[in-house]
């Protein structure tokens, strides 16, 4: 699970556990909703002007 509204930094040495393995289509997913959740809309070229 990964829920990408509660976005925050953790130390390296925690990763261990709960790192996993995504296939392309699942990480270009998370890559949208990274992109809406911090309003990078670097895809379109839209800045909300």
């Amino acid at each position: 699970m990964i829920l990408l509204e509660q976005i925050f930094t953790i130390d390296k040495s925690r990763m261990e556990r709960f790192m996993g393995c995504a296939a392309k289509t699942e990480m270009l997913r998370i890559d949208m909703a990274l992109l809406v959740s911090l309003a990078l809309n670097v895809l379109t070229g839209n800045r909300g002007e």
